[in-house]
């Protein structure tokens, strides 16, 4: 899981193209499908051997996202929950693949975050968005006496 084969570069790589196709392509509206539809075109993807990656990228491109309602398409003029530029959506490739996470902002309010022996939180944290924004309005919310002995899940 932390060392980069070439297996993963190879999905990386399809992953990134499938990104770039999608921000480089005028937006489809698409439209929902009823969940019968969708089993017969997806099948069973939870499998104890697994679909793969390029299946999985497949089901995405080919059926799962065609069946999500695109809300950068310029005649989708519901609720907008966001409006991202090209290239904030692209950035977004950027922040997923870092694995950031919030512990830090724990610890800047005040809260002890046990460590394992390799630095990391010794417990998963997870933090809404709905809690805070940042670390600054995450101290104005928390109890520097959280107890972090296990998981958190602040929401």
């Amino acid at each position: 899981m932390h060392i980069y084969t070439d297996a993963d570069d190879a999905i990386a790589h399809a992953l990134a193209q499938a990104c770039l196709d999608r921000l480089a392509m005028s937006a489809p509206l698409d439209r929902p499908r009823a969940p019968e539809q969708l089993l017969t075109a997806a099948g069973h993807t939870v499998t104890a051997e697994g679909i793969g990656a390029g299946e999985a990228i497949r089901l995405w491109t080919e059926v799962l996202g065609p069946a999500c309602l695109s809300i950068d398409h310029p005649r989708y003029l519901s609720f907008i929950p966001g409006a991202p530029t090209k290239a904030s959506a692209a950035f977004d490739m950027l922040v997923g693949a870092s694995s950031i996470y919030a512990g830090s902002w724990l610890e800047g309010a005040g809260a002890a975050v046990p460590r394992g022996a390799d630095g990391l939180p010794a417990h998963p944290i997870e933090i809404s968005p709905l809690v805070a924004l940042d670390a600054a309005e995450l101290a104005t919310r928390v109890d520097p006496a959280l107890d972090v002995s296990g998981p958190v899940l602040l929401s």
